[in-house]
């Protein structure tokens, strides 16, 4: 699979955001107003040549139309005769032949540059052409900024900023006090004028220069005179460092080999042997029954091609062909009897095997009707694990012997198998992380999702809405929008606009929806919503077809009755129907506060699923009553959003006082978790769980890791072992559960959990981290060493790890592994607490290795801390 270079420079933008950016500006100005040209002519330093960014200014001048070479020797034969006529010598001023050969020929090419220019103009359009031409040096002036304006951005967002051209105050001072011809000077005022640029070019990966012209628009001021500007515009020149976007060329595989650390025995090791005979008697058989098959069906399905290409892509209309065939192949084999045939030849075997390996195992004894599911699942499970393992050897040994149909159905089957078991594993990876706060793991994982399934960058966009970085959220959703059109993209992204105030845009968004889906509520009341800031009258209008949809569905309202044949001869009493239509809207059903409430209820709750709390606060101002606890919770929620922690542990406290509920038990534990109330945090998440029948594995991992922080070894063990009982592929918790055994000093047990944690996330450097201490901890040095050269390989955010496995490698005297690892702690982004410590340990270990420049430089700075 060939990775998408655009959507990996995404991905490499929304896990390491820019910090800092430095833009530089040129720029020139075009097209001034008419008014001002005669005045520039009387005083060419008069006109306002300040630009100015961010309280930065550059400098301009003006640069009149400059003569062509035609116009210039036009106008130097004038002076020659007007010269001559004045001169009261004989001699008259003439130039040699030289000259006037050099002369001609520069007029003659640029009489061809000329020509070059119109064929040109009659290939572009007419903006561009009105931009060759003003920028044209002999047709039109302008004003040149000579000097770069250079700015530093530190808050990197989505910046659409504006340009000013305009005179400072001190300079307008001095203006009025200058001699100046033909104008009054104390009528001198200064004049405002903005321009708006699109840099969206450097949302492109790598893009780290543009060009954009920008038309001036004047500003309103009761003393400046109005100009027309409509041909005034700005013309910028700008390049920033870094690249807005990071151009991804290539990917680099990280090769993590396995570390045997210490054979463990398997249950199957005392019966191997015994088994090994059947085993191969049954792999025999299907080697031959797969053999059989690929001749059947290469008797029905002829080919010629003979090379095979594991790394094959296949297309839709290639997986629609292949499947109908061996649909068709599969019918006939029922309907000819000759799976009746395989599956006489394969039964003596299948049973053999069975009973040997089950038998040996114990599993037959005391087996009862009760534990026949248990028995046919573990019989099954087996079966196919032996079953795929032989496919992949017959597969790999006879590629070039079987039908080509066959190879690429089971390529593809292998891919999608990989796609999906790596789908699932990044998946479980960034839900736990994301349980625990750790935000750039859990970014790392999704990025391995989209990397996998570009559609999954619509769960990686719900996670950035989640941690605020919503221009990430925008910007993954417009990579999957177009080509999947789902409902929740696009209602998604609707919502991201709506944010930004882009409502026209989002507007469109919503009409395509409601275009195919006319009577949706939701929809109808975005449209009420977006419509409060744009036409309170469309506004109401939709809010009032979403009533009427609500009524239907809940039967207050019914169809229409059938229109009456009118006699056209007879004239209609419109009192009459004017009475009825009266009487009609009297009787007409009316809506209660609260029903209403629970129509405007909907876009909130929806803007509190999708995390955009500052849109649920506005959505929220439509109901009536907020006195309801579900009202009181999502107010909870949005002051979390808005970080006012204090207002929502006592809304929080208001609600548990009077309803103590689960679900609110967990916000409050979320929160105390975040805000690193541990104690509080214990207690609010045990609360939880004594009012939950079935443990929650989200507050079993967080009171895990919680306990590991409070170094309560205990009762991390025990949390961790249930979490484990409920998702036994967790990661996180087998790590967990290591830490705690390692810390208990029950190293036999910490190692075999950081095994399982390494099977299931083999590039997670903390795991590798533990594993080597535990090793260093029980002298086993060389396996140590291998750990840490895999860890060397990964991130590592446990930077108190990282500490310990830099002492104990001191300790063992290997003071170049103990210098890395303090140097990795050192330039890591995250300051430690006790800095001056390590800078003191820095320093011993330079001291060690005999470094004494950098071991003085390191224990000079330790006593500065």
């Amino acid at each position: 699979m060939s990775a998408d270079l655009k959507l990996l420079s995404l991905l490499e933008k929304v896990n390491n955001p820019i910090e800092q950016i430095n833009i530089k500006i040129k720029a020139s100005v075009y097209g001034f107003p008419d008014e001002w040209r005669v005045t520039d002519e009387l005083n060419p330093n008069i006109f306002a040549n300040v630009l100015k960014y961010q309280n930065n200014t550059a400098f301009g001048e003006i640069k009149a139309r400059e003569l062509t070479e035609k116009e210039k020797y036009e106008e130097a034969q004038v002076q020659i005769q007007s010269y001559n006529q004045k001169s009261k010598k004989n001699k008259k001023e003439t130039k040699n032949a030289e000259e006037e050969e050099t002369i001609k020929r520069a007029i003659q090419q640029e009489e061809e540059e000329e020509q070059r220019k119109q064929k040109l103009y009659q290939t572009v359009s007419e903006q561009e052409k009105f931009f060759l031409i003003s920028e044209d040096k002999n047709k039109t002036a302008h004003i040149r900024y000579n000097d770069y304006l250079s700015v530093t951005i530190n808050t990197v967002r989505e910046w659409e900023e504006n340009i000013i051209l305009h005179v400072s105050e001190e300079e307008l001072v001095k203006l009025k006090k200058a001699k100046t011809k033909g104008i009054n000077n104390q009528e001198l005022t200064q004049i405002g004028f903005k321009v708006a640029f699109d840099l969206s070019a450097f949302l492109e990966p790598g893009v780290q220069e543009t060009l954009v012209r920008g038309y001036v628009v004047q500003e309103d001021s009761a003393d400046a005179p109005k100009y027309n500007v409509s041909n005034f515009y700005l013309k910028l020149q700008v390049e920033i460092d870094p690249a807005l976007t990071p151009l991804v060329k290539e990917v680099e595989p990280i090769q993590i080999e396995q570390v045997s650390i210490q054979k463990l025995p398997t249950k199957l090791q005392a019966v191997k042997a015994f088994q090994c005979i059947y085993l191969l008697n049954y792999e025999d058989d299907i080697t031959l029954a797969m053999q059989a098959l690929s001749e059947e069906y290469m008797m029905r399905h002829p080919s010629d091609q003979k090379q095979k290409n594991l790394n094959v892509t296949i297309t839709t209309q290639k997986k629609l062909e292949l499947q109908q065939k061996k649909e068709k192949f599969l019918a006939d084999m029922n309907t000819s009897g000759n799976y009746k045939l395989l599956k006489d030849r394969l039964r003596t075997s299948i049973v053999r095997v069975c009973i040997d390996k089950f038998q040996r195992e114990g599993l037959f004894v005391g087996v009862n009707k009760d534990e026949q599911d248990r028995l046919f699942a573990e019989i099954y499970v087996f079966m196919m694990e032996e079953m795929q393992k032989t496919l992949s050897q017959f597969v790999t040994t006879n590629k070039e012997e079987i039908h080509e149909d066959l190879f690429l159905t089971y390529v593809q089957n292998i891919q999608e198998r990989d796609r999906r078991h790596h789908q699932k594993n990044s998946d479980d990876l960034a839900e736990e992380y994301e349980l625990i706060n750790q935000t750039d793991q859990a970014l790392k994982y999704y990025t391995n999702m989209v990397i996998v399934d570009k559609k999954a960058s619509y769960e990686f966009a719900l996670y950035c809405i989640k941690i605020q970085r919503f221009n990430a959220a925008e910007q993954l959703l417009s990579q999957v929008r177009l080509e999947y059109q789902e409902k929740d993209m696009e209602l998604l992204a609707a919502s991201l606009l709506i944010r930004r105030e882009r409502y026209h845009d989002a507007l469109k968004i919503i009409q395509q929806l409601l275009t195919a889906d006319p009577i949706d509520e939701l929809l109808n009341l975005f449209y009420a919503f977006i419509y409060r800031y744009i036409d309170q009258n469309m506004s109401d209008k939709y809010l009032r077809c979403t009533q009427r949809i609500y009524m239907r569905k809940i039967g207050l309202l019914t169809k229409g009755f059938n229109k009456q044949n009118v006699d056209p001869h007879i004239l209609p009493n419109f009192k009459q129907q004017m009475i009825e239509q009266q009487e009609k809207a009297k009787k007409a059903p009316v809506l209660t506060q609260q029903q209403i409430d629970s129509i405007h209820q909907k876009l909130v709750d929806y803007f509190v699923s999708q995390n955009l709390f500052d849109l649920a606060e506005k959505a929220l101002t439509n109901v009536k009553d907020k006195t309801t606890q579900k009202i009181n919770v999502i107010k909870a929620q949005i002051h979390i959003f808005n970080q006012n922690y204090p207002q929502a542990q006592e809304i929080i406290a208001k609600i548990l006082a009077t309803n103590p509920k689960f679900e609110v038990y967990l916000i409050k534990g979320i929160l105390c978790y975040q805000t690193e109330q541990f104690y509080e945090a214990e207690e609010t998440f045990l609360k939880a769980l004594s009012l939950s029948y079935k443990k929650p594995f989200q507050i079993l991992l967080r009171l895990g890791f919680l306990y590991l922080k409070r170094k309560s070894w205990e009762d991390a063990k025990i949390i961790f072992e249930k979490a484990l009982d409920q998702t036994p592929n967790s990661s996180l918790s087998w790590l967990g559960l290591g830490i705690a055994y390692l810390r208990l000093n029950v190293q036999m047990m910490a190692e075999e959990c950081f095994q399982q944690a390494n099977i299931y996330e083999p590039f997670n450097g903390e795991v590798w981290g533990y594993m080597a201490l535990n090793c260093l901890l029980q002298k086993r040095g060389q396996q140590a060493k291998q750990c840490l050269i895999q860890m060397e390989k990964t991130e590592v955010n446990d930077l108190e790890l990282l500490l310990e496995l830099g002492d104990e490698m001191y300790k063992c005297q290997d003071f170049e592994s103990s210098k890395n690892l303090y140097l990795r702690i050192y330039n890591s982004k995250v300051q430690i607490v006790n800095h001056g410590q390590l800078l003191r340990k820095l320093g011993e270990v330079y001291r060690s290795l005999m470094d004494y420049d950098q071991a003085r430089s390191f224990f000079e700075d330790s006593l500065k801390q």
